[in-house]
This record gives structure tokens, sequence and C-alpha cells, in this order.
């Protein structure tokens, strides 16, 4: 998760998890744990988070790949679409010195 996203996340919420081999079903899981360390793909700086499948299923195996989505809850789609704008302005606004 990118780091002007990664305060929103907590342990304990719910998400779903989408694989590759199977892009139509959708499994549950619940944030477990945020690992305090960032790494550095693509010139952005990156959390992992880890999760737990709500149901367990033997149909899944080491190795498959696939994206998943926490449920961070909801806000007005003008401010969700101006909020990183707004964080990213912010955060350039501290490093130069601030007003």
């Amino acid at each position: 998760i990118d780091e002007f996203e990664i305060a929103r996340v907590q342990p304990g919420q719910p998400g779903t998890l989408r694989l590759s081999a199977w892009p139509w079903d959708r499994r549950a899981i619940v944030v477990e744990r945020i690992v305090p360390l960032a790494r550095t793909a693509d010139g952005r700086n990156l959390f992992d988070v880890q999760a737990r499948l709500v149901e367990s299923d033997a149909t899944l195996r080491p190795g498959q790949l696939g994206r998943a989505r926490v449920t961070v809850g909801a806000s007005p789609w003008l401010w969700s679409t101006l909020q990183p704008v707004v964080d990213r302005a912010r955060l350039a606004l501290w490093a130069w010195g601030g007003l």
C-alpha cells in the first residue's frame, strides 16, 4: 500500500481478494498486520500488509497471484478524488519549509 494511503489501513479491516486464476471469484479477507518497514518500487514507498482469508479454501495454492482491496470507509466522491492531491501538496509544503 502506498505511503500516502497506509494511515487509513488498520488491522481488523475487511477486504476482498481476487486471484488472477479466478478473476470472477472474490474471497473475503481481514487485515492481520501492517509491516512497519517500507520498501521502494517504481519510485514510490510501499508498505506490505498481511491478511488472512475469512474462510479457508483447499483450491488455493502457494504462489498464486492476485489483487486485494481493503475497505477503508466511505467518503464523498469529490473528497476521495481530491484527497491524494491535497495530501501530496501538504507534504510538499512541509518539505519546502511550510508557511
